[in-house]
C-alpha cells in the first residue's frame, strides 16, 4: 500500500541558515530512517512525491508557501479518516466505547481479534506515534499530533519549517 506522507522538518541549520530543498529532503531521510520495517518498507526517492507527483510536482514546500498549511490539514483530515476507520462500524471494527467493553469482558480471548488491533491502531494515533496510517510526522516534534497549537507555531516562524512530501509503502 502506497501513502502520502508529509515530513515536517526545519528549513534553517543551527546558524539559522536557510536550508537548500535536497539538504530538507536529507533530513526528511533522517526522519524516516528508525522507521524502517516499523512504518514504511519502501518509500519513493525523497527528490519527488512519488506516485502523487502531478498533484504536487514540488515536494518540498516551505511553510512560507502558501500551500504549507493546506497541505498540513488535508494530511491531518487523512489521519482524522484513519481514526474514524479504526472506530467506526465496518465489518470487523465497533465503535470505540463497544472496543472497550469487548476487550474487558474477553481480554483473555482476545489476542488475535481485529477489535483489539483497531484499538491499538487508534491509540496509536491519538498519543500522535508515527505510524504507516499518520500521513504527517514532524520530526523535531516528534509526533504525528499535528496540533492548532503546533501549527501556530509554524505560522510565528515560517522561515523554519518545511514539509517533504513521500510515497512510503507498507
Amino acid at each position: 500500500m502506497h501513502i502520502l506522507t508529509g515530513i515536517i522538518v526545519p528549513a534553517k541549520d543551527q546558524n539559522d541558515n536557510r536550508l537548500s530543498d535536497d539538504e530538507i529532503r536529507w533530513g526528511a531521510e533522517v526522519a524516516l530512517a528508525p522507521y524502517e520495517g516499523e512504518v514504511w518498507d519502501w518509500y519513493a526517492d525523497t527528490s519527488s512525491a512519488g506516485r502523487w507527483s502531478e498533484i504536487y510536482p514540488r515536494n518540498v514546500i516551505r511553510a512560507t508557501d502558501t500551500d504549507f498549511f493546506d497541505i498540513v490539514d488535508y494530511l491531518n483530515d487523512a489521519q482524522k479518516s484513519e481514526m474514524e476507520f479504526y472506530t467506526g462500524n465496518n465489518e470487523d471494527g465497533r465503535r470505540l466505547k463497544s472496543i472497550a467493553e469487548y476487550i474487558s469482558e474477553y481480554k483473555n480471548n482476545c489476542t488475535s481479534s481485529m477489535q483489539s488491533f483497531y484499538l491499538l491502531q487508534f491509540a496509536k494515533l491519538v498519543y500522535g506515534a508515527f505510524t504507516t496510517d499518520s500521513h504527517i510526522f514532524d520530526y523535531e516534534y516528534g509526533s504525528s499530533k499535528i496540533t492548532e497549537k503546533r501549527i501556530s507555531e509554524y505560522k510565528s516562524d515560517k522561515d523554519y519549517y518545511a514539509i517533504v512530501l513521500v510515497d512510503i509503502h507498507y
